[in-house]
């Protein structure tokens, strides 16, 4: 009993301790607990990280293990030590900002659900009209013209002018797809260019090849486009170069099967008019018009600032139903593109395109890569096997008339060594020469026919 006594004593004396030491914090230590606090709760969403990597851990490791040692200091210090940390902080904080917002210049955004580039209500986004962009080097470009792409009118990667009236012996083929179409340089170099070279040299009469590449575009875009633009340039064959966004996009990005990568962006503007988004994606809002704070959680963004948690919830995220249903919206906008096809008299033409998750072997290039986590390459791979299926189920169904064709070229590189990837969905030019060829060679031998026949001497 006396034992007993003594401990609840002891507890009691702890606790008391502990509010007398807080109630005479000074006010500044008071200052940088609330400024703890809301760095902590905006770093909740990351400690359940889409991918378990090193890199990821260490990047989590920077952005708490100095909070952790400012909070220790706050802690033990006095008034004067409070106040020290608060103004290097803010110090700190007005360098990095002015840094950023006078010698950096603003990122160059390829195209994406903002402000300045072209927004439509369907298909959603375009890049900046009439502007140009940089490609990655390491897509292949030679030099700084090279690459450089043009946006014409629309933003869209064509650098010559499109009428909707079609000249007389023009074989009118639009690629759509997502950055693997837009990619490549120069425009001549992507896959798009590719075709339109390798149909020239086997005798296709008149064809020409347009690049209706829209970045982080998944199916569901392509027949919006399609639908909404396209049809009133009057194509003869519109081909689908897609699964690479259709298939990762639900597990990083907005996990609702058929979703655009960003809708789940408009559907916060839209929640932030109405005054109702939560603490933490209000907050987040207001912090990010930072530069500096936007820039540290550049790599995590997402997680930060939009309900992620909340949506995967109630999408089943990572079930085997949501993976179906996956494939599921993606085989159903394919079909309703061949069907559109049939309704305006073009032939369409759809492609499973290759992720290095089909490649085989891998370069050392390729091998040092980050491309995710064992979950995410697992993932990938059950995913890739679903959507071949579908492919060869539309073809058996859809393609039987002669004027769909569904073609999975996904392990292309199955036994290629070339080092092509330079990121688990992307490659480089001499990858885009034989994606091009590849799919040159099946439609003058498919669809094209006719085409091909016309040019050839009497």
């Amino acid at each position: 009993m006396e034992k007993h006594a003594t401990l609840g004593h002891g507890l009691y004396k702890l606790v008391m301790t502990s509010i007398g030491y807080f109630t005479e914090r000074p006010l500044f230590f008071w200052l940088n607990v609330v400024l703890l606090g809301s760095w902590f709760y905006l770093l909740w969403p990351l400690f359940t990280p889409l991918y378990f990597t090193p890199k990821y851990f260490l990047y989590l490791a920077m952005l708490v293990i100095p909070a952790l040692v400012y909070a220790y200091l706050a802690l033990i210090g006095g008034n004067r030590i409070n106040f020290g940390l608060l103004v290097v902080l803010l110090f700190v904080f007005a360098i990095g900002e002015a840094y950023l917002r006078l010698v950096v210049p603003s990122e160059q955004r390829l195209s994406g659900p903002i402000s300045a580039n072209g927004q439509h209500p369907y298909y959603m986004f375009t890049g900046v009209p009439n502007t140009s962009v940089s490609i990655p080097p390491l897509v292949g470009g030679a030099n700084e013209t090279e690459n450089l792409a043009k946006l014409n009118s629309l933003g869209f990667r064509i650098e010559e002018p499109l009428e909707k009236s079609k000249p007389a012996g023009e074989l009118r083929i639009f690629v759509v797809g997502g950055s693997t179409v837009f990619l490549g340089a120069p425009l001549a170099k992507t896959i798009p260019g590719q075709i339109e070279s390798e149909l020239a040299r086997r005798g296709v009469s008149g064809a020409k090849v347009y690049n209706f590449g829209i970045v982080a575009a998944v199916s569901g875009q392509e027949l919006a486009l399609l639908t909404h633009l396209l049809v009133d340039y009057k194509p003869d064959v519109v081909i689908s170069y897609g699964g690479g966004n259709d298939i990762p996009a639900p597990y990083q990005a907005d996990p609702r099967p058929g979703f655009p990568v960003d809708f789940v962006t408009v559907q916060i503007g839209t929640r932030a008019l109405a005054g109702e988004l939560d603490l933490r994606s209000a907050l987040a809002s207001q912090l990010f018009k930072s530069r500096f704070i936007a820039l540290i959680f550049a790599p995590r963004e997402r997680e930060v600032r939009l309900p992620m948690s909340e949506l995967r919830k109630e999408v089943g995220y990572r079930t085997p139903d949501w993976e179906n249903s996956i494939i599921e919206a993606y085989f159903n906008n394919l079909h309703r593109m061949c069907q559109v096809g049939h309704g305006f008299n073009f032939k369409f033409y759809a492609v499973l395109q290759p992720q290095i998750f089909q490649k085989s072997p891998l370069s050392d290039a390729e091998k040092k890569l980050n491309v995710g986590d064992a979950d995410f390459a697992s993932y990938m791979r059950r995913q890739h096997e679903r959507a071949a299926k579908a492919i060869s189920a539309l073809q058996s169904t859809d393609g039987t008339d002669g004027f769909c064709r569904f073609v999975d070229f996904s392990e292309i590189f199955a036994d290629d060594p070339r080092n092509l990837f330079w990121d688990y969905s992307h490659v480089n030019n001499d990858a885009n020469a034989t994606i091009g060829s590849a799919i040159a060679a099946d439609l003058a031998g498919s669809l094209l026919l006719d085409s091909k026949r016309s040019a050839e001497p009497q």
